[in-house]
């Protein structure tokens, strides 16, 4: 090949390769970045995007290399790839973008924000109905204490009135109504030490369900908070 043949062609060095293929390359990315935001650094589909753009680059420059002298190297008799030359490392690539994944996926997420909701929801009201029920028993106790011994004091009242006007034989048929009186005293004040003895066990239950609460969305934060492994693929 003469002289005059070489001096037609660009003349450049591979630092001048370099330099022009970088400035071009990033002039496309920073135009794909403003068309094509994507949805995070490593959206799939703008990355699928860039791949193609990067590559259609790079068979932009491979078939110009005839038309150059690298380091007065004619590209049109040496069989070496721009790729060679430039010293690029395999660009990155992703999968194709896949909607019935995406879908699926979606899906998931969705079962999860429910069964969060729900979690969330039995977290909030359960205790919520726990405290409620542990008060409805104290008050429901106290209330039917405090009834039989209203009722035992009246009627111990009323029968101390009649015993001062009543004779011998009245007296007899008293006795029995007052034993009734003591049998239904002692009977409250069972039902009332029996009621006492429940309430650190109903006090236990609730705390054990609380803690089993709090465990329960412990692990699901934590497995919500791993990140997913993308699916990436190295092109040739």
């Amino acid at each position: 090949m003469s002289a005059n043949q070489n001096y037609e062609k660009l003349q450049l060095s591979k630092q001048d390769l370099r330099y022009l293929f970088s400035q071009l390359r990033n002039d496309i990315t920073s135009k794909l970045d403003y068309h094509v935001p994507g949805s995070g650094p490593r959206d799939p589909l703008k990355m699928e995007v860039e791949n193609q753009l990067n590559q259609f680059l790079l068979e932009t420059f491979e078939m110009a290399k005839n038309a150059m002298v690298i380091d007065g190297h004619d590209l049109q008799d040496q069989e070496i790839p721009v790729k060679e030359l430039l010293s690029l490392e395999n660009m990155e690539e992703v999968a194709p973008f896949d909607t019935e994944l995406n879908n699926s996926l979606r899906e998931i997420i969705g079962e999860v924000e429910r069964e969060t909701t729900e979690m969330t929801r039995l977290r909030r009201e359960l205790p919520k109905k726990s405290r409620n029920a542990y008060s409805k028993l104290i008050s429901d106790t106290d209330m039917n204490v405090t009834m039989a011994l209203t009722n035992l004091e009246t009627e111990s009242e009323e029968q101390e009135e009649k015993a001062e006007f009543t004779n011998e034989s009245n007296l007899k048929e008293i006795i029995p109504r007052i034993d009734h009186i003591i049998e239904d005293y002692q009977q409250s004040l069972l039902l009332l030490n029996e009621s006492k003895k429940t309430i650190p066990e109903r006090r236990a239950e609730l705390e054990s369900l609380d803690e089993s609460i709090q465990f329960l969305e412990a692990s699901y934060l934590a497995q919500k908070h791993q990140p997913l492994a993308p699916q990436n693929s190295s092109s040739i």
